[in-house]
């Protein structure tokens, strides 16, 4: 039976899983692979999985991690703050260096084949901090909470689902 905590550990997760899946620049990558000439949805598929492998070596480092923290206790939470803070930092860091980069010259045409948009989800997903940094603080959530089986399963599928269907994918 799902108890009212368990409850309240979905519904600290479920904002972030789709605060994670909405990732404006995912979304724009797997519609350029759709509106592409040749093998669309070939390539929009390639896509899905390198994203969907990124997503799952997410889970498995950050399950990992969260799973040597101790349990969450009920107050402030000093382990989340710092790691809050050190995404805060991250992410201003990246910005700043965003900011500082000279605008490219030309775009390149994408590779032909279905290996291309595979290795761009991985390398994409990889990179994307802004789903990352939903992402870490709901595993650490799921890992930290004294779960049993079936609602830790079911909260970690809720988690992944998201991000790996992409908005844009549509068969």
């Amino acid at each position: 039976m799902v108890s009212p905590a368990d409850f309240t550990l979905l519904a600290r997760v479920l904002p972030l899983a789709i605060g994670a899946a909405v990732s404006p620049i995912v979304l724009v990558f797997q519609l350029l692979n759709l509106s592409s000439p040749h093998r669309a949805l070939a390539r929009s598929a390639a896509f899905l999985l390198g994203c969907t492998l990124m997503v799952l070596v997410w889970l498995l480092c950050a399950g990992w991690i969260a799973s040597l923290l101790p349990t969450s206790q009920p107050g402030p939470d000093p382990i989340a703050a710092a790691l809050d803070a050190t995404f805060a930092l991250v992410l201003c860091a990246l910005g700043q260096r965003i900011l500082q980069q000279p605008r490219p010259r030309e775009p390149r045409p994408a590779a032909a084949g279905v290996l291309a948009p595979a290795v761009s989800g991985l390398a994409l997903m990889g990179c994307n901090l802004s789903s990352l940094v939903l992402f870490l603080p709901a595993v650490q959530d799921i890992s930290r909470a004294p779960l049993p089986g079936p609602v830790w399963w079911g909260a970690t599928v809720l988690l992944v689902a998201p991000p790996c269907c992409q908005p844009g994918y549509r068969r």
